[in-house]
């Protein structure tokens, strides 16, 4: 492969790479966390979290509970995941939840 090849081949590489959207990916999780792979456990409303939810990668809002004391391991998770920059400003308005304790799972609730 002569150096045309070789330039060539790297821009293809460089475009393929763009549009992938340049994000790291969790090893296990890809751009998406979901409550369900923490610990829900819980036996006060004080034991849960919200935590954001879904994709990493686009605006997001609280959306689900996580017992507190696996919340470290959630954000650093979250931690992990390299996004693409975007110089879209997130205008995402949040539906106002807290997060309680129902039946010893970890839910949210409407409302302040």
């Amino acid at each position: 492969m002569g150096r045309l090849g070789a330039l060539l081949l790297l821009l293809l590489l460089l475009a393929l790479s763009a549009c992938e959207g340049w994000s790291t990916r969790h090893p296990t999780h890809g751009t998406h966390l979901s409550a369900s792979d923490y610990d829900q456990s819980c036996g006060a409303d004080s034991d849960c979290v919200l935590v954001t939810t879904g994709d990493q990668c686009t605006c997001g809002c609280p959306s689900e509970a996580i017992n507190k004391g696996d919340q470290a391991r959630f954000n650093q998770d979250k931690a992990a995941i390299t996004c693409a920059p975007t110089s879209v400003a997130c205008g995402a308005s949040c539906i106002a939840v807290t997060a309680a304790c129902s039946g010893g799972t970890c839910v949210t609730r409407s409302g302040p």
